[in-house]
């Protein structure tokens, strides 16, 4: 059973904007989705209109297999959102809080009261739940947020990135919190700009460029797809020694190199797997005599890796995708001109798929 059903969803901003481009998704019941991409590419927009708070310019949404507008506040009853960065109440306790969020959601006070107390053990509330809100860090509000979220026991749970700005340990237990959250009864809908956050607890991952859904898969194929090996390394040493025998390792059009300061970020474009890279990059530090203070591997984000893969498919001529961006926003421009603002975009939808025709 889908949960999520979207078809050639377009959205255009008050700003004539396009921030949804034409999108076909499906998220079936009781899977964890990644939504991924950069910042601005439309994961906030696809959000707030599943939850029925923008309207689409064009296309058709249903959620639960009914459609979805802003006036169905019987389906938004059934979902729970966690914003990005969520603006709460800070003169109230994380307790009036909770017993606020189980009243808006109409649960009876016993009910609630029951629930808040299972849910400040399941999301790790260490403060306690009489600690004003304004005397909270950035990782206590999230779990407070995610659990005003969770009140209602929603079927369906939007996460708009909410490891944003969290140290390392604490993104961490926000993923390992989503993996016991998910569950055959419960669908997860989990943002993020961070697609190595997404691997470890998303089976499948939609990525948005621009408000185009430019890949929806397998988060395994995703990888695959992307073909990234991300290592940083801090040395201690000659650095610039260094940094040209990192140069020579590989192929200049299959690794990327930045540095700063002491460290360097080292991407593997190419068909090697890390344990090669991992040797080449000991072999060069003990050429030149430099010593390896940190290694990290797999920390770097792979959507600028499959976006990198997908602009240089675009110079070779495999992909069309720029194009059909360009003819997309040229069509809905002048629907919108025209005083159709929500209307045809059977033309661009139409280029599209000649395009993509074109570049198989």
């Amino acid at each position: 059973m889908h949960v999520v059903r979207a078809t050639e969803l377009t959205s255009i901003t008050t700003e004539d904007a396009l921030a949804l481009s034409a999108l076909d998704l499906t998220i079936e019941k009781g899977s964890v989705f990644g939504l991924a991409g950069p910042a601005n590419a439309g994961k906030t927009t696809l959000l707030r209109t599943i939850l029925g708070l923008v309207a689409p310019t064009d296309g058709t949404l249903l959620v639960f297999g009914e459609p979805m507008h802003p006036r169905r506040s019987d389906l938004r009853r059934r979902l729970g959102y966690v914003a990005t960065r969520a603006a709460l109440p800070s003169h109230l306790t994380v307790k009036r809080f909770l017993e606020f969020s189980g009243e808006l959601a109409g649960l009876p006070r016993r009910i609630a009261r029951r629930r808040l107390a299972r849910l400040v053990d399941t999301v790790g509330l260490s403060t306690g739940v009489y600690t004003r809100i304004s005397d909270l860090d950035a990782a206590e509000r999230t779990r407070v947020a995610t659990a005003a979220a969770l009140m209602n026991d929603p079927e369906l749970l939007l996460l708009d990135a909410p490891t944003n700005d969290l140290p390392p340990t604490e993104a961490q237990a926000m993923i390992d919190l989503i993996r016991e959250l998910a569950g055959p009864d419960r669908t997860i809908i989990f943002a993020s700009r961070r697609l190595d956050e997404l691997e470890r607890v998303c089976t499948d991952i939609g990525v948005l460029s621009a408000g185009r859904m430019i890949y929806l898969g397998p988060a395994d194929e995703l990888r695959e797809l992307a073909r990234q090996t991300s290592i940083s390394v801090e040395v201690d040493g000659h650095l610039a020694a260094f940094e040209r025998a990192l140069a020579g390792i590989e192929e200049p059009d299959a690794i990327r190199i930045e540095r700063t300061g002491v460290e360097f970020a080292i991407t593997g474009l190419g068909p090697r797997g890390p344990a090669d890279y991992l040797r080449a990059i000991v072999e060069a530090a003990d050429r030149t005599g430099v010593e390896l203070v940190r290694v990290d591997v797999g920390g770097r984000d792979l959507t600028d890796a499959y976006l990198a893969r997908l602009d240089a498919d675009r110079r070779d001529g495999s992909l069309r995708t720029s194009a059909w961006a360009s003819q997309a926003r040229d069509t809905l421009e002048d629907g919108a001109e025209n005083g159709r603002p929500s209307g045809n975009v059977d033309r661009a939808v139409e280029a599209r798929r000649d395009l993509a025709e074109a570049g198989d």
